[in-house]
C-alpha cells in the first residue's frame, strides 16, 4: 500500500493562484483583503493623526495633552473629532462676527 501526498510544484501565492484547492490556500483571498484594508487604515490613521497633532500643537499648546491623547488613542475617530471641534470653533466665530 502506497500513500501519496500531493507535493506542491510551486510555493507561496503563485501556487494558490494556479491551484486554489492546494493545501493551505483556503481563505487566502479573505486574509489578503483584510491585510490590504488594515494597512490602508493604518496609513490613513497615521496621516490624519499626524496632521491633527501639528494643528493641535500650534493652536492649543497648553491644553494639547488631552487632544493629543484623543487623536492618537482613538484611531481615525480621534482626528475626526478634532476636525469637528475645530470646524465648530470656526463656525461660532463667523456667527458671532456677523
Amino acid at each position: 500500500m502506497t500513500v501519496s501526498v500531493p507535493l506542491p510544484l510551486e510555493s507561496g501565492l503563485s501556487e494558490c493562484a494556479r491551484y486554489p484547492s492546494a493545501l493551505g490556500c483556503d481563505g487566502l483571498d479573505l486574509g489578503l483583503a483584510l491585510l490590504t484594508l488594515g494597512v490602508l487604515a493604518v496609513v490613513v490613521w497615521l496621516l490624519a493623526a499626524g496632521s491633527a497633532t501639528t494643528m493641535i500643537a500650534r493652536r492649543h499648546p497648553a491644553r494639547s495633552a488631552v487632544w493629543l491623547a484623543v487623536v492618537w488613542c482613538l484611531p481615525i475617530l480621534g482626528a475626526l473629532s478634532w476636525y469637528t471641534y475645530l470646524a465648530g470653533i470656526h463656525a461660532s466665530r463667523r456667527t458671532s462676527a456677523n
